[in-house]
């Protein structure tokens, strides 16, 4: 169920509005718990890491809200956990070249 909701947010991130909205109803925590969670499940790491990706992309208020939950530190460990697996190395590698990047 975790791997479906991260993807469904994933997948609701692409469009700007929900956006802001995901990360104002919890959305953020909400994933960086899943991540925690079920860290030994490829695929919520994978989806985990594409939908705060997403949710950074051009928008500061979340860029914010991700930094200060801190789910850098979900991202890096899906990275470690799984870094024999090439999809969620890239999505990882992705969402924190995207939280890293300066606007």
């Amino acid at each position: 169920m975790q791997e479906y909701g991260c993807a469904a947010l994933w997948n609701l991130a692409a469009n700007e509005d929900n956006k802001v909205t995901i990360a104002e109803a919890g959305g953020i925590t909400t994933i960086q718990s899943a991540m925690k969670t079920y860290y030994f499940n490829a695929n919520v790491q994978y989806y985990g890491c594409a939908a705060l990706g997403t949710l950074a992309v051009n928008n500061l208020s979340n860029k914010e809200a991700i930094a200060h939950a801190d789910v850098k530190v979900a991202v890096d460990s899906a990275l470690r956990n799984h870094s024999a697996n090439a999809g969620v190395k890239a999505k990882a590698e992705r969402a924190l070249q995207i939280l890293n990047h300066e606007n």
